[in-house]
């Protein structure tokens, strides 16, 4: 699923951030679990029986990501990373998987509501 694989890159550079030491249980940690959270909820609702179900867990996956951009937006007024490497995770990563979620959740939304159409 393109989605999950664009989540598994965006975890990777997360994941290649050197935060200073002092944040080894502050931010870097959050910014990690906020990131691998958007992946796992979307395979873990895939995996789910209801559409419905599916759902809920896009939506956690979205409440995820913008977790991640709030956390790099911090990351970025602590100087811990600097406006270019902001604007290349916002653009490269964290807008086409907020797109793709905004897509899978409309198209999941339209099969809850009319079931027999394709």
């Amino acid at each position: 699923m393109e989605i999950i694989n664009n989540s598994r890159k965006l975890t990777k550079e997360i994941y290649s951030i050197k935060f200073p030491n002092k944040e080894q249980f502050g931010l870097q940690s959050q910014i990690r679990r906020a990131s691998i959270s958007i992946g796992l909820n979307i395979a873990e609702g895939n995996s789910r029986k209801s559409l419905k179900d599916y759902l809920k867990f896009c939506y956690i996956a979205k409440g995820s990501l913008a977790e991640v951009k709030e956390c790099i937006e911090i990351s970025n007024e602590l100087n811990f990373i600097e406006n270019h490497e902001r604007d290349y995770l916002f653009q490269e990563h964290c807008d086409i998987i907020g797109k793709q979620l905004s897509c899978l959740i409309n198209y999941l939304k339209s099969k809850i509501q009319n079931p027999k159409s394709k």
